[in-house]
């Protein structure tokens, strides 16, 4: 009893938990200092410095104890939970009461739509294929009528569950492959790192719960699919009654976790069903038919294929013209771009802001880090080749992908999709390079574990700055033109709640990017885009004057509204566009767009001004239709 009480004491000495606890709210505490200086309009510059002070002191303690050789498994698993858990409550604390980012306030329209007609698919034409893929509002409707909560909160709650399931299930994934809880910390130490994890994949987005959803049917399908009994050498037949009826067994909760992310996020369901495949023809390559899995997964890849498909080709899905939108976009920006021979500029915005040089160095830095790094995890990720493990072959395949994520921003379109797959590969190089770092590198004195934390820290801030967007786009701060978040203020959130309480909902409004979120998403509108009604109408938010043009389109569009923010024409768009891709004299734009196209409705006869708070003016154009 006495030596137990001594190791017990001992291993609460080592144990640095509530240590780690504590520096994390320092850092918590000193992002919402930078984020209240945002809001009073300090310096932008000393702002976003405290901006990344404060996740530096956030991540570089947890990093070092999860690093460390000797930190008990107890704690390992505790920071491995509490980073990312941490790195979510920075993006809350920023925007702590409303929706703010772009896809946030398509979502919460989803979201209203389903509280106001009380049935799922009803048309939201900020987002349309969100319509058809509700798994985020269902979540969050259940857990706010559960736990009585408004909107934010709710959603609050469900990313947070989210979060830890995608953790422990990351954790579990490459746990089964390697037996080492130290390498499965690394290894979601290292998926901290992706360039969409402060970012995008914090936002209320259906890939945010898409994807943990996705690793979650990959944990399943490891550690159901197969019992460690069955893992039978290459060219070893099953024993009789194994084939058929346990597998299908087996498969229930794959097949129930795989069913949530098909009606979650399309793209997500589309790749976690080829991930799948590609892990039976491994399985078969590998192992030969006597592998446990094959018949699993071949039987899971078959059902999540019809899944998918059938969820596809329901009535009403714009999955298919959203999906082909993307794609031309993307293609014709580098057909665009090889023909010119001009390269993108880079590091600007739309307004042609610059990202600080030390921004810039850190990033260009983080990039060279993580390509070097790939050439010794490679070799050392041969052990899964030679011992034929089909799904660590297939992770590790897919982190050796990461060159597409910064080769893809020579343009804009390619840039948002290798962005958005970055959530994806990263947890292939979370087992390849979180694997070759745990066995190859000593963690027990301090000369090595500061080496290793210097590179994870410059890895983890400069892949950070390069999915964090603009300089202005990370902290709250002054109104600026087009740019999202800080675009939206007391004026047009004043609007949006007008149109709420003064106007029927569901009429049909045309307003900029900005306007037309919040009509959507707190007005209860019908927001008109290209993107919904293929009817590029921007040239009645844009064009100088008032011509037979402006009337037609209104009369196709069958315009109710017209939303003019007389701030647009003070500078250029932040984002690159006041309306849509493809608005009117968008593509090359160095001007701002003419004052006079914000206020010509006020002498159109026919158009009525029914609301005008100084900054925006609402006009009914229903008169000239």
């Amino acid at each position: 009893m006495a030596v137990a009480r001594v190791a017990s004491s001992r291993r609460a000495v080592h144990d640095r938990t509530h240590q780690i606890a504590l520096t994390t709210s320092v850092g918590l505490l000193l992002l919402a200092v930078a984020a209240a200086r945002g809001r009073h309009g300090d310096s932008q510059t000393q702002t976003d410095a405290l901006y990344w002070l404060a996740l530096l002191v956030i991540f570089v303690p947890a990093a070092a104890r999860t690093l460390w050789r000797p930190t008990p498994t107890r704690e390992r698993l505790a920071v491995a939970v509490m980073l990312p858990l941490a790195l979510y409550a920075t993006r809350v604390l920023l925007y702590p009461t409303r929706f703010v980012f772009h896809d946030e306030l398509a979502h919460a329209n989803t979201l209203r739509a389903i509280d106001l007609t009380h049935h799922l698919f009803a048309a939201n034409p900020l987002l349309p294929a969100s319509a058809s893929y509700p798994g985020l509002e269902i979540a969050t409707s259940g857990t706010r009528s559960l736990l009585g909560l408004g909107d934010r909160p709710a959603a609050v709650v469900v990313l947070v569950l989210a979060r830890v399931a995608m953790t422990l299930a990351l954790l579990g994934v490459v746990r089964a492959i390697t037996s080492s809880s130290r390498t499965a910390c690394v290894a979601a130490l290292v998926y901290t790192c992706n360039p969409q994890y402060l970012f995008f994949n914090s936002q209320y987005s259906y890939q945010s719960l898409s994807l943990p959803l996705a690793l979650l049917t990959i944990y399943l399908a490891v550690t159901r699919l197969a019992p460690a009994s069955l893992d039978l050498p290459r060219g070893t037949a099953e024993p009789a009654g194994v084939r058929g009826r346990p597998a299908l067994r087996l498969l229930a909760l794959p097949v129930l976790a795989l069913a949530a992310v098909v009606v979650t996020h399309h793209l997500t369901a589309m790749l976690l069903v080829g991930t799948i495949g590609l892990w039976a023809l491994l399985e078969l390559a590998l192992r030969g038919r006597g592998s446990p899995r094959l018949v699993p997964l071949a039987l899971l890849t078959v059902l999540g294929a019809v899944l998918v498909a059938g969820w596809v080709v329901r009535p009403g899905n714009t999955v298919v013209s959203y999906l082909s939108t993307i794609a031309e976009s993307s293609a014709s920006d580098v057909g665009g771009l090889a023909k010119s021979g001009q390269s993108r500029t880079y590091f600007a915005d739309g307004g042609g802001v610059k990202t600080p040089q030390w921004e810039q160095l850190a990033l260009v830095l983080s990039l060279g880090i993580v390509l070097l790094s790939l050439v010794p995890a490679l070799l050392h990720g041969r052990r899964w080749l030679r011992a034929r493990d089909a799904v660590a072959v297939l992770l590790c395949a897919a982190g050796a992908l990461y060159p597409l994520i910064p080769a893809g921003h020579v343009t804009a379109a390619t840039s948002e999709v290798t962005d958005r797959a970055s959530g994806f590969l990263f947890v292939g190089l979370g087992l390849l390079v979180g694997g070759w770092m745990a066995s190859r590198w000593s963690f027990t004195r301090w000369p090595s574990v500061l080496l290793g934390l210097v590179v994870v820290s410059e890895v983890f801030l400069g892949q950070s700055i390069l999915g964090a967007g603009p300089i202005w786009s990370r902290t709250p701060g002054p109104y600026l033109v087009s740019a999202d978040s800080r675009s939206i203020d007391g004026a047009n959130v004043s609007a949006a709640e007008w149109e709420a309480a003064q106007l029927p909902p569901g009429q049909r409004v045309l307003a900029d990017r900005v306007g037309r979120l919040l009509a959507g998403a707190i007005g209860g509108q019908y927001s008109v885009t290209h993107l919904a009604d293929h009817i590029d109408a921007s040239q009645v938010l844009l064009g100088a004057t008032y011509t037979p043009r402006d009337r037609q389109l209104i009369r196709l569009a069958r315009l109710d509204y017209v939303v003019d923010d007389r701030r647009d024409c003070t500078d250029l768009p932040r984002i690159g566009v006041y309306y849509e891709s493809g608005e009117l004299d968008g593509r090359g734009r160095t001007t701002p767009v003419a004052c006079s196209a914000l206020t010509k409705f006020s002498a159109v006869p026919g158009a009525q001004r029914v609301y005008d708070n100084g900054a925006i003016a609402i006009y009914d154009v229903r008169g000239l239709r």
